[in-house]
């Protein structure tokens, strides 16, 4: 978690990191939430979850 932090630190203003359990879908909701709140809109949003899954993430169910 402290290197996903300083590097967002690194990369400047346009960067924010933020930690959830990407199991929770209130989790999701949270960041989706909190970034919407600070910035007005989410431009890029990058899920490093470290799963692999042959599936569009629309076609992917909680479950799974």
């Amino acid at each position: 978690l402290a290197s996903g932090a300083d590097t967002a630190k690194e990369l400047g203003d346009a960067v924010e990191f933020l930690e959830h359990d990407v199991t929770s879908e209130s989790g999701w909701s949270g960041v989706v939430d909190t970034v919407i709140d600070r910035h007005g809109r989410i431009d890029i949003l990058v899920n490093n979850a470290g799963i692999f899954r042959v599936a569009g993430l629309e076609e992917t169910t909680l479950e799974a």
